[in-house]
């Protein structure tokens, strides 16, 4: 029965067509009110893969709790908590105390790793399948199929052991929210639209620069400060969220580094930057390869031939011995 006297709802198939529908309006919403014109085969094409990488995640989830019996109070107190615990820093002061660094610390390590050799290729990849990004690519945690089985786990296994006191993690009211502007954050802001329009909340394409990049703009698009410190923004970037990152050398200290943040005046967002031609990629780095002794192709069988530190190393393996 209900623990605060809130009605309950059932996770049953009218639930996942009703979230399913909810959820595919919202995408339609954001990417006619602030995507560029993708045309329609494009636009097909990532309507069908972001759909399969990213609601196959809901489908396992869901699947394994069908009937399970939601307590709208609980959901309401885990929500209101959350959202108590975000708004007054409660978050931030227990990472400090435990020395874990803030969010957008971790977000961009965490990403960075995702894009390691051999890591990317098992796991992250999947995510970034197509070179460019919509609504529709928008996972609810910005990941890709192949990378949610222990999320899988935390939504699942505590409403399973006990369902009177938890509910699936992506139904917090917290999380929705964050879901929704994720929608936004991985769309490819159309010229002319910015944060007063509903839906966007990457007006700069940070994010989506980094979805055709791949190899650049790992950072949170609310906070790019350490893709500019270690050199990873990409080719253009200026900045995002209404400031502008620039760096240069301490000319009173070679070893040092000045950086300036200001209030954008004017158009903050990087050029255009097309999908990679994978044909000319190839031919480039050949011609790199035949130029200079230290850049060359590693081939997968050298890759993974070179897995400890008496083989090699995999970074030897990438940049020569």
């Amino acid at each position: 029965s209900p623990v605060l006297g809130f009605p309950s709802l059932a996770l049953d198939t009218n639930f996942i067509i009703v979230f399913f529908s909810i959820d595919f309006i919202l995408n339609v919403f954001v990417h006619l009110q602030t995507s560029e014109s993708f045309g329609l085969q494009k636009m097909l094409i990532h309507f069908a893969y972001g759909t399969f990488n990213t609601k196959t995640y809901f489908v396992v989830v869901l699947g394994c709790l069908l009937g399970f019996e939601l307590d709208l109070g609980v959901l309401l107190l885990g929500s209101m908590l959350t959202m108590a615990a975000r708004k007054y820093g409660i978050y931030e002061r227990v990472l400090r105390s435990v020395g874990w660094p803030c969010f957008s610390i971790c977000f961009y390590v965490e990403h960075r790793i995702g894009h390691l050799p051999v890591v990317y290729q098992n796991a992250h990849k999947m995510h970034h399948y197509l070179h460019d990004s919509t609504a529709f690519d928008a996972h609810i945690y910005g990941s890709g199929m192949n990378e949610e089985f222990f999320w899988i786990l935390v939504e699942t296994l505590p409403c399973l052991l006990a369902p009177s006191l938890f509910f699936p993690y992506f139904l917090n009211l917290e999380t929705l929210y964050s879901s929704w502007t994720n929608k936004g954050a991985h769309t490819r802001t159309a010229e002319g639209v910015g944060l007063d329009t509903t839906g966007c909340f990457d007006e700069d394409n940070f994010h989506a620069d980094h979805h055709t990049l791949h190899r650049a703009n790992y950072g949170s698009s609310t906070g790019v400060l350490l893709d500019f410190y270690f050199g990873t923004e990409g080719h253009g970037t200026k900045g995002s969220s209404g400031l502008t990152y620039t760096r240069k050398p301490d000319p009173a200290d070679t070893s040092r580094a000045i950086f300036r943040i200001e209030r954008t005046s004017g158009p903050n967002r990087a050029p255009r930057v097309p999908a990679p031609d994978c044909a000319e990629q190839a031919a480039a780095a050949a011609e790199v390869v035949s130029s200079t002794s230290v850049l060359r192709i590693v081939t997968a069988e050298e890759l993974s031939s070179k897995k400890s530190l008496a083989d090699g190393g995999v970074w030897v393996a990438l940049n020569g011995a």
